[in-house]
């Protein structure tokens, strides 16, 4: 039954080594404990109750919760100094507001946690200390970029975004405010053009304090396994994630979800964590994201919305024991039929692995249009196809899973533009002769050689209509020195010397009408919304200018370089045999 709300804003709270914290509190006015949800968060609270979709505070607040949401410290309202992902602070001050809240008169002593993106990053490193009240988690757009690749643009717009609540408080002498606060509006301003600022460790945005590290905080040992990694399989309690098939971290979060289901430290987290995977970007809840609409189903925020109740419904279980509806293991949206499914786990039990071998004479350069995709692997050592991959004319970022902010233009967009690059392969399937579901990981296995000691390689995977039109649907990039993943040594390339790559395209449930085929792009950019990888095997953000890279991929009877897809069980092989 909904309530009447009562709002205190700025409640302080006082950690372990004496800063001040300070939150606003959404409850029922009815004067009665009852279970409350924590949301911290560095880009201020004010503004974080107003955008947040997936629980709004004062609706969770009108339907028995109270919501308790904080600026962490040195953010905005709470004191303290603000340390960029920092574990050892935010483990400390998330387990405090934890207790804190679970004593206060109007909490039963049950608490959950919710945030978007960095505020899950903050949920997590509290939920791994398993705090006592603490009975459940909802992350949403949670997770971590690949090894090694900074994400450039939304960088830049983040930290300038950042910087400017350090900036009102920093004290600093009048010309130099003056002076930080021009470069951080021309980076918000023009954050494409300034993502092109060579060398990167010389932007404008990295001399100003506390934003060098804001700014390449995704680079080689960030990435590369030095720094310390969440450890999911110490949380206690069930966790519903929610993420999105556009959003870059869409498959970091499947991983943490698979952990938890895998190991997670009780019974009811491994078989209570539950996933929401839907058709949106990062942290949206919208239908249309790019070109594509996905219908009224896919309306995350009102209308045939469930999850605002999905949410609502997952904490009514677990903070005050109803029997509330239960989701599935794993809620999907199938795109093209633009429609929910569900199955046990993720990928679905369902899905097949079936490989689509990479073919061409040797001319695959999207000009040239010779590169087909074929359920038959090669059979001879067929030519290779080759490109020149120039940093100083990187392949644009056009479409694709990118977070709003990065001023690139993402979801799913008509990629004629970039298929008409002559450093572009592309490879593409004959026409589907039915309809075919695929749901579950894609991978590309890529045999390639190249002049450079180090250099990229990108993938997007296209759904082709009748018309010809040609949709990315799904995403992946390797630098190849971090080729064997994150904790592993760099390793550069021998010049001229095959290589095997394996790179993962993401999780993807789509519906292909008959008619439609499938597409595969290679490239080596996606700039700027990845920096362009110089060639020369220096550290990320020192090189002024870079080397052309000759990059050859290779599809041959030894060397059987192939797309897998999930196909629904049996269509491949229908399809194979028509």
């Amino acid at each position: 039954m909904a309530t009447g709300v009562r709002i205190d804003c700025n409640v302080e709270m006082k950690t372990r080594d004496g800063t001040i914290l300070r939150a606003d509190v959404y409850r029922p006015d009815t004067g009665e404990p009852v279970p409350a949800i924590i949301a911290r968060t560095p880009y201020d609270k004010v503004e974080r109750r107003n955008s947040n979709q997936h629980l709004p505070p004062a609706w969770a607040a009108e339907h028995g919760f109270a919501v308790v949401w904080q600026d962490v410290r040195g953010r905005h309202a709470s004191e303290g100094s603000f340390s960029l992902l920092s574990p050892e602070v935010e483990t400390a001050d998330g387990c405090d507001a934890i207790e804190w809240t679970a004593e206060q008169s109007w909490c039963d002593g049950n608490v959950g946690m919710m945030g978007v993106s960095y505020e899950s990053w903050l949920l997590f490193s509290a939920a791994t200390a398993a705090p006592k009240p603490l009975k459940a988690i909802a992350p949403i757009g949670s997770g971590h970029n690949r090894p090694g690749v900074l994400l450039l643009s939304l960088m830049v717009g983040w930290a300038a975004f950042t910087a400017e609540d350090w900036l009102t408080k920093a004290g600093l002498p009048e010309e130099a405010t003056a002076a930080y606060a021009a470069v951080l509006a021309d980076a918000q301003s023009h954050q494409v053009e300034s993502s092109h600022h060579l060398p990167i460790n010389e932007h404008p945005l990295a001399q100003i304090p506390m934003m060098g590290r804001a700014l390449l905080v995704t680079v080689d040992e960030a990435n590369s396994g030095t720094t310390s990694a969440q450890e999911y399989e110490r949380v206690a309690v069930p966790a519903l994630f929610t993420t999105n098939y556009y959003d870059d971290v869409v498959a970091a979060a499947i991983e943490q979800y698979s952990r938890i289901r895998a190991g997670g430290a009780t019974r009811r987290a491994r078989e209570e964590t539950k996933l929401i995977l839907g058709p949106w970007d990062h942290g949206n809840l919208y239908p249309s994201v790019g070109q594509r609409n996905f219908g009224l189903y896919a309306y995350g925020i009102a209308g045939s919305s469930f999850v605002k109740q999905a949410h609502l419904d997952f904490f009514s279980r677990h903070l005050r024991g109803d029997d509330a509806p239960e989701l599935p293991g794993v809620k999907y949206f199938v795109i093209g039929a633009n429609r929910w499914a569900t199955a046990p786990a993720w990928p679905p039990p369902d899905s097949e692995l079936t490989p689509l071998f990479l073919h061409s004479s040797g001319r695959a350069n999207a000009e040239q249009d010779d590169g087909v995709l074929s359920f038959d692997p090669p059979s001879i050592d067929e030519p290779p196809d080759r490109y020149s991959y120039d940093p100083a004319d990187p392949v644009p970022a056009f479409g694709g899973r990118h977070m709003a902010i990065t001023g690139c233009p993402s979801g799913p967009l008509d990629q004629a533009p970039i298929e008409s690059r002559p450093d572009v392969l592309v490879y593409t399937s004959a026409p589907f002769e039915d309809t075919v579901d695929i749901a579950g990981d894609l991978s590309l296995c890529l045999f390639v050689n190249s002049s450079a000691v180090e250099t990229d390689f990108v993938a997007k995977v296209c759904d082709v209509d009748e018309a010809g039109v040609s949709l990315n649907v799904a995403d992946g990039i390797v630098r190849t020195k971090w080729r064997n993943g994150a904790g592993s040594p760099a390793e550069p390339l021998q010049a001229g010397e095959a290589c095997e790559l394996n790179i993962s395209l993401g999780p993807l449930a789509i519906q292909l009408p008959a008619g439609h085929r499938v597409r595969l792009q290679v490239s080596s950019s996606a700039f700027p919304y990845y920096d362009r990888n110089m060639n020369t095997g220096n550290p990320v953000g020192v090189d002024a200018t870079g080397v052309v890279a000759e990059q050859t991929v290779i599809h041959s009877a030894g060397r059987p370089s192939r797309l897998v897809l999930p196909f629904a069980q049996g269509t491949a092989r229908e399809q194979h045999r028509q």
